[in-house]
C-alpha cells in the first residue's frame, strides 16, 4: 500500500497495480485500497477503485464504492463514477439505470452516460427509447447531441 498526499487528504492507494505521478511528484492516477470520503463541492462519496487528477490537484475522475446521487444543472442523478473539469465543474457521469432529464425540448429517457458543458448544460447523452424530436426520429441508443445554449445539434 502507498500512501499519497492530495489536496483532499492523504489516501491509500494498491500498490500493486499501476500508479502515476506528475513529473513534479504530484499524485496522478491509481487504484484505492480502501474507499474514502472525498469532499468535491457537490457534496462528500465515498470512491473506491479508480481515482485521477489534474496535476493542479484538482480530482479529474473517479469511481465510487456504490451508487451516489449528484446534484447537477438538471437535477439528482444517481450514477457510478463521475468526471469534473479542471475549474471542479462536472464534466460527465456516468449510470446504470435509465433516468429522464428535463431538456428545452421536453424530457428525455436517457441511459449510461450524460455529459455537460463547463457552464453545467447538457453536451450530450444516449436514448433509452426512440423519440421523436422536431419531427426527426432518433432511436433507442442513439446519442443526443445539444449546442453549449442547449439548443439541440440536429445530426443528419
Amino acid at each position: 500500500m502507498l500512501i499519497v498526499n492530495t489536496k483532499y487528504g492523504k489516501l491509500k492507494i494498491d500498490d500493486g497495480n499501476e500508479y502515476n505521478f506528475y513529473e513534479d511528484n504530484k499524485f496522478k492516477e491509481g487504484t484505492l485500497s480502501e474507499p474514502v470520503i472525498l469532499d468535491t463541492g457537490y457534496g462528500k462519496f465515498e470512491f473506491f477503485y479508480d481515482i485521477r487528477f489534474y496535476k493542479n490537484g484538482q480530482i479529474f475522475y473517479g469511481s465510487f464504492k456504490g451508487r451516489e446521487k449528484i446534484k447537477t444543472s438538471i437535477g439528482e442523478i444517481e450514477c457510478g463514477s463521475l468526471r469534473f473539469y479542471k475549474s471542479g465543474k462536472i464534466e460527465s457521469l456516468n449510470f446504470i439505470k435509465d433516468t429522464i432529464i428535463k431538456t428545452n425540448i421536453g424530457d428525455i429517457k436517457i441511459y449510461n452516460n450524460i455529459s455537460f458543458y463547463e457552464n453545467g448544460n447538457i453536451m450530450d447523452s444516449i436514448l433509452w427509447e426512440d423519440i421523436k424530436i422536431n419531427n426527426k426520429k432518433y432511436k433507442e441508443n442513439e446519442p443526443v447531441f445539444f449546442f453549449e445554449n442547449e439548443n439541440l445539434k440536429i445530426m443528419e
